[in-house]
């Protein structure tokens, strides 16, 4: 093997990517001298594809950790659902001095919010005030997360009305949690604000209004939904990947029937009949929600 690390780390990157771990493994205990990136690419092959021990492993012989090392395995841990160790990593990442990044930090308070580790959570808040990292989206989102999974609404809307620049899933989060704290009014004027609505904002609103047993505003708003481009794409593509045999002409004429259905309930007199129809509807809604939960989530 080659004295210089260029050729080797090339191998091992090539071995990593179509799966040769051992191989790649091998290259790397081959070498005559291993730079940071070969420690790092080993690491990362490792954490990337659920091996967390042996990623651990590695990150202990390593002669030296920089910030790629520490970022690798807080959030290979986090990924793996071990919240609590990711959390104690960021601990030691911070003892050692380690320059945290904007995308730990919101790794690390997603982590937090999991395993309802809040004093830790509002420890890590100050830390990204002293920094200046209040403002990045993605780390405002995670705030958000984690106040509001430990019933703190207040601080997360603080946080929220504190943001320069919202995403989609700003609005989302704090449409979630005023519905899910049965403050209506709060959901429906986020909602209304929002210049751009997907299907999570959509189920958000309608769920929470079923939650709070507003039946009617649910019913009222529905309609709108199936008028929204983004919200029926998003069905069509899910019926499509959920089913071989779906077509668009098929998911079309779903939401077309479930608007005629959806007409029906809000005009009907027949109280039994509308019940009937409203169980039918909810129904169809959790199976929506469900269907997103499953699927890919959205983009911080």
């Amino acid at each position: 093997m080659s004295s210089k690390p260029g050729l080797a780390n090339n191998i091992i990157c090539l071995y990593a990517k179509f799966g040769f771990f051992e191989d790649a493994h091998h290259v790397f205990d081959e070498m005559p001298i291993e730079d940071a990136f070969s420690w790092n690419t080993v690491l990362s092959m490792y954490a990337k594809h659920g091996m967390i021990h042996l990623a651990n492993n590695m990150f202990d012989k390593m002669p030296q950790r920089d910030s790629v090392s520490w970022t690798t395995m807080i959030v290979g841990l986090h990924l793996m659902g071990q919240f609590e160790r990711a959390v104690c990593m960021f601990s030691d990442m911070i003892r050692f001095r380690a320059p945290p990044s904007w995308f730990i930090l919101t790794n690390v308070l997603s982590s937090c919010a999991a395993f309802e580790a809040l004093d830790f959570g509002r420890k890590v808040h100050s830390f990204v005030v002293k920094l200046g990292l209040g403002g990045v989206v993605s780390i405002a989102n995670s705030l958000i997360n984690m106040y509001g999974k430990s019933g703190d609404v207040d601080i997360a809307k603080a946080v929220f009305d504190e943001m320069v620049l919202r995403s989609v899933s700003s609005w989302n989060y704090m449409i979630s949690l005023f519905a899910q704290s049965g403050r209506m009014d709060l959901p429906r004027e986020n909602f209304e604000e929002m210049t751009d609505h997907n299907i999570v904002s959509w189920s958000a609103i309608i769920a929470g209004y079923n939650q709070n047993n507003l039946d009617k505003e649910a019913l009222e708003l529905f309609p709108r939904m199936l008028k929204d481009q983004s919200a029926v794409a998003f069905m069509r593509n899910r019926m499509k990947s959920s089913s071989p045999d779906a077509n668009l002409t098929q998911a079309d004429h779903l939401c077309q029937k479930t608007s005629q259905q959806m007409y029906k309930i809000l005009t009907t007199h027949q109280a039994a009949r509308g019940l009937l129809a409203l169980g039918d509807y909810f129904q169809c809604l959790h199976t929506l929600i469900s269907l997103w939960t499953a699927g890919p989530r959205e983009p911080a």
